[in-house]
Protein backbone atom coordinates (compact mmCIF):
# COMPACT_ATOMS: atom_id res chain seq x y z
CA UNK A 1 0.00 0.00 0.00
CA UNK A 2 1.44 3.50 -0.93
CA UNK A 3 1.58 6.03 2.14
CA UNK A 4 -0.21 9.38 1.25
CA UNK A 5 2.43 12.15 1.68
CA UNK A 6 2.19 15.54 2.53
CA UNK A 7 3.40 16.56 -0.49
CA UNK A 8 0.54 14.21 -1.80
CA UNK A 9 -1.37 16.43 -0.07
CA UNK A 10 -0.55 19.71 -1.18
CA UNK A 11 -1.00 18.27 -5.06
CA UNK A 12 -4.12 17.41 -4.40
CA UNK A 13 -4.95 20.71 -3.21
CA UNK A 14 -3.46 22.24 -6.30
CA UNK A 15 -0.01 23.38 -4.37
CA UNK A 16 2.41 22.39 -6.42
CA UNK A 17 5.42 25.14 -5.06
CA UNK A 18 6.39 24.81 -1.21
CA UNK A 19 9.04 25.78 1.12
CA UNK A 20 10.33 22.57 2.23
CA UNK A 21 9.50 19.96 5.07
CA UNK A 22 10.57 21.32 8.65
CA UNK A 23 10.31 19.68 12.32
CA UNK A 24 8.91 21.98 14.82
CA UNK A 25 10.14 22.55 18.42
CA UNK A 26 8.26 22.55 21.63
CA UNK A 27 7.51 26.50 22.66
CA UNK A 28 9.56 27.46 25.40
CA UNK A 29 7.44 28.33 28.43
CA UNK A 30 7.47 32.03 28.42
CA UNK A 31 6.70 31.89 24.53
CA UNK A 32 3.92 29.41 25.96
CA UNK A 33 2.86 31.98 28.76
CA UNK A 34 2.22 34.68 26.26
CA UNK A 35 0.11 33.11 23.70
CA UNK A 36 -1.84 31.88 26.76
CA UNK A 37 -2.26 35.59 28.39
CA UNK A 38 -3.60 36.87 24.96
CA UNK A 39 -5.99 33.66 24.13
CA UNK A 40 -4.01 32.98 20.76
CA UNK A 41 -4.65 29.22 21.90
CA UNK A 42 -7.99 28.56 20.77
CA UNK A 43 -8.64 24.34 19.79
CA UNK A 44 -9.24 24.05 16.08
CA UNK A 45 -8.28 28.14 15.17
CA UNK A 46 -4.89 27.44 14.02
CA UNK A 47 -5.57 30.32 11.51
CA UNK A 48 -6.84 32.33 13.88
CA UNK A 49 -4.27 32.12 16.26
CA UNK A 50 -1.51 32.47 14.27
CA UNK A 51 -2.75 35.29 12.38
CA UNK A 52 -3.52 36.29 16.07
CA UNK A 53 0.07 36.13 17.04
CA UNK A 54 1.90 37.64 14.04
CA UNK A 55 -0.14 40.52 13.74
CA UNK A 56 -0.73 41.46 17.22
CA UNK A 57 3.22 41.80 17.21
CA UNK A 58 3.25 39.24 20.55
CA UNK A 59 6.63 38.23 19.13
CA UNK A 60 9.37 40.22 17.21
CA UNK A 61 9.65 38.80 13.93
CA UNK A 62 7.08 36.19 13.82
CA UNK A 63 5.96 34.60 10.61
CA UNK A 64 2.75 33.40 9.56
CA UNK A 65 3.89 29.92 7.82
CA UNK A 66 1.07 27.46 5.73
CA UNK A 67 1.71 24.26 6.70
CA UNK A 68 0.28 20.87 5.47
CA UNK A 69 0.94 18.67 8.98
CA UNK A 70 -0.07 14.88 10.14
CA UNK A 71 -1.08 13.48 13.46
CA UNK A 72 -2.87 10.66 11.58
CA UNK A 73 -3.85 12.00 7.61
CA UNK A 74 -2.60 15.17 6.39
CA UNK A 75 -4.17 18.54 6.77
CA UNK A 76 -4.29 22.23 6.51
CA UNK A 77 -2.30 24.03 9.09
CA UNK A 78 -1.46 27.55 10.31
CA UNK A 79 2.21 27.43 12.35
CA UNK A 80 4.88 29.98 13.78
CA UNK A 81 8.20 30.49 12.91
CA UNK A 82 10.14 32.88 15.42
CA UNK A 83 14.15 32.94 14.33
CA UNK A 84 14.92 29.87 13.23
CA UNK A 85 12.09 27.81 14.96
CA UNK A 86 9.04 26.50 14.04
CA UNK A 87 6.09 26.08 16.64
CA UNK A 88 2.79 24.51 17.33
CA UNK A 89 1.12 26.52 19.24
CA UNK A 90 -2.61 25.66 18.44
CA UNK A 91 -1.69 21.97 18.21
CA UNK A 92 0.95 21.85 21.18
CA UNK A 93 -1.96 23.40 23.93
CA UNK A 94 -4.84 21.91 22.69
CA UNK A 95 -3.76 18.39 22.22
CA UNK A 96 -1.45 17.01 25.17
CA UNK A 97 -2.19 14.62 27.61
CA UNK A 98 0.11 15.26 30.99
CA UNK A 99 1.24 18.20 29.67
CA UNK A 100 3.54 16.56 27.03
CA UNK A 101 2.78 17.37 23.53
CA UNK A 102 3.86 14.77 20.77
CA UNK A 103 6.09 16.66 18.42
CA UNK A 104 6.66 13.60 16.19
CA UNK A 105 5.76 14.49 12.39
CA UNK A 106 7.45 16.44 9.87
CA UNK A 107 5.42 19.76 8.32
CA UNK A 108 5.46 20.82 4.58
CA UNK A 109 6.08 24.41 4.79
CA UNK A 110 3.93 25.98 1.90
CA UNK A 111 4.73 29.68 2.40
CA UNK A 112 5.61 32.23 5.05
CA UNK A 113 4.42 35.56 5.95
CA UNK A 114 5.72 38.49 8.18
CA UNK A 115 3.25 40.36 9.28
CA UNK A 116 3.39 43.23 6.52
CA UNK A 117 3.19 40.94 3.89
CA UNK A 118 0.45 38.98 5.81
CA UNK A 119 -1.90 41.72 5.53
CA UNK A 120 -1.04 41.96 2.00
CA UNK A 121 -1.95 38.65 1.41
CA UNK A 122 -5.53 38.71 3.18
CA UNK A 123 -6.50 41.63 1.47
CA UNK A 124 -5.65 39.78 -2.11
CA UNK A 125 -7.34 37.03 -1.30
CA UNK A 126 -10.60 38.07 0.35
CA UNK A 127 -13.57 36.62 -1.15
CA UNK A 128 -15.96 37.68 -3.50
CA UNK A 129 -18.30 39.36 -0.43
CA UNK A 130 -15.40 41.30 0.61
CA UNK A 131 -14.72 39.17 3.90
CA UNK A 132 -10.89 38.47 4.65
CA UNK A 133 -9.43 35.45 6.29
CA UNK A 134 -6.03 34.30 7.36
CA UNK A 135 -4.54 32.22 4.70
CA UNK A 136 -5.46 28.93 4.08
CA UNK A 137 -4.87 26.45 1.27
CA UNK A 138 -8.09 27.14 -0.33
CA UNK A 139 -8.18 31.26 -0.33
CA UNK A 140 -4.08 31.25 -1.57
CA UNK A 141 -3.83 28.76 -4.18
CA UNK A 142 -5.43 31.07 -6.95
CA UNK A 143 -2.14 33.22 -6.62
CA UNK A 144 0.53 30.84 -6.22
Amino acid sequence: MTKYSLMDFARVNGIYRVKGIINIQPLPDRLKQRILDNRFSKAGRCYDNVFGIVNSGLFDNALYVLAVASKVLPVQHAIIKIGECYFDPTWELNQSDSNVFDQEGQYLVIDEWDRPALNEIILKTQSSDGICYAPMISTIRKIL
